[in-house]
């Protein structure tokens, strides 16, 4: 039938129009849809509204084929690789260094109101770089000794050869190769993932075994039927 509102055309099996919510269409009070066997039948009250029917929600995709696993894997490339971090500690050292001899020298020469200020400014700037050079240096040393660096017990960056990756967990596409993202989706209200190549094809997310299934929408069912 024909939406009254928005003139798209849907199935009669369904009480409104599932691309607009329009419930002009006059139905039975408390009605039940059968739909079949190992499926969800509800009862619908009077202008109810029930979002089942235009996000639907399948724990198994429809196709064992549309299964993707989540994984920590390399991701984005740290710029200068390895020696980028050997580079950025020795800068930071020197940096940080040379604040340090200006700070004493402003504090023994003519301590004046701006003196104050600049001398405070130093120390800051000291303890900035001066932490940098340190995190630099140990992220440098890890990388080196152990090929990965955690963060609270996850990976954070990896080690191949002279390249240095960020490391993110994400999915592979079983559609169109591309990375499946996990974020949370309003939508949905839960965590799914969604592929950076083509934003239809979302997965759940399940933390206990690292995998999902396709999510399939009215809409991508209905321009597949």
């Amino acid at each position: 039938m024909e939406c009254k509102e928005c003139k798209h055309t849907f199935d009669d099996a369904y009480s409104f129009c599932p691309f607009c919510g329009n419930t002009s269409r006059e139905y039975t009070a408390n009605s039940i849809n059968n739909s079949g066997n190992n499926s969800l039948n509800i009862g619908l009250g009077n202008n109810s509204r029930q979002n089942l029917y235009i996000k639907n929600f399948h724990s198994n995709g429809g196709s064992s084929t549309r299964v993707v696993e989540y994984a920590d894997r390399a991701s984005e490339k740290i710029v200068g690789g390895v020696k980028g971090y050997k580079i950025r500690y020795l800068v930071s050292g020197v940096i940080s260094i040379t604040a340090a001899l200006i700070t004493i020298a402003d504090f023994v020469g003519k301590q004046t109101d701006f003196n104050i200020f600049s001398t405070i400014f130093y120390i800051l700037f000291l303890l900035l770089f001066g932490a940098y050079a340190f995190d630099s240096k140990v992220k440098y040393n890890t990388l080196q000794n152990e090929g990965v660096v955690y963060k609270k017990e996850t990976p954070f960056l990896i080690r191949e050869g002279d390249q240095v990756f960020q490391v993110q967990k994400y999915g592979i596409c079983p559609i169109c190769e591309g990375e499946v993202h996990i974020y949370f989706d309003s939508e949905f209200n839960k965590m799914v993932g969604k592929c950076n190549k083509n934003h239809d094809h979302r997965y759940t997310y399940d933390h206990t075994t690292e995998s999902g299934s396709f999510i399939e929408t009215y809409y991508n069912k209905y321009l597949r039927d």
